[in-house]
């Protein structure tokens, strides 16, 4: 899920909201949703489903969950170089469908088995009621699967963890992850760290 999905839930359609629209498609087909950067927000962290962000600077399990996918369904987003760490979280063995409103993003970065030129909201809806017809769901093969994810994402929350305590107080170090956790996630602002250079502390400022 990209920007353009995200940016698409502004606007209810009678009551099934793009964010609402994502878990359901997930639920149903029984298939894990990453997401790029612009696109946080698309299906709630919390989800059982959600991976987090793919890409350059993000999460280890979710771009091994991509690059390893056999088929990738990517909806609202461009494809680029950050999402897709400099091209290479897409492989060319995976039967990629791409849906985005902009038509020249289609197939411009990987080869694409179906392109859709079409608003994510309406996909995604139009997606779920192709599966009422069909009567299709999620394969009984999809449980070893997701536990494996699921595996893989818990022990990468648990280092995390680990590093948020890591706040210098044992004479080591302090992480980066620490500082955030004591800051809630900010930097910069009331509540937030603030951060000078060595050189704007000894002029004084």
């Amino acid at each position: 899920a990209g920007g353009a999905a995200a940016a698409a839930d502004r606007q209810p359609v009678e009551d099934r909201t793009l964010r609402g629209l994502h878990p359901m498609v997930a639920e149903r087909l029984g298939v894990p949703v990453v997401t790029s950067s612009a696109g946080k927000g698309s299906i709630s962290e919390t989800h059982e489903l959600a991976l987090g962000t793919v890409g350059r600077y993000s999460r280890n399990y979710a771009n091994a969950a991509l690059r390893d996918a056999d088929v990738v369904l990517a909806v609202g987003t461009g494809l680029g170089g950050l999402v897709t760490d400099s091209y290479r979280l897409i492989t060319p063995t995976a039967d990629l469908i791409h849906v985005s409103m902009d038509p020249e993003v289609i197939g411009l970065n990987f080869p694409t088995r179906l392109g859709l030129v079409a608003d994510a909201r309406t996909f995604l809806d139009a997606l779920l009621a192709a599966c009422d017809r069909l009567n299709a769901g999620r394969p009984g093969t999809s449980a070893d699967y997701l536990a494996e994810l699921d595996r893989a994402r818990t022990a990468w929350r648990h280092r995390r963890a680990g590093l948020a305590a890591s706040d210098g107080a044992d004479g080591h170090p302090m992480r980066p992850e620490a500082g955030m956790a004591g800051g809630g996630g900010r930097v910069g602002g009331r509540g937030g760290a603030r951060c000078r250079s060595a050189r704007s502390r000894r002029r004084g400022r």
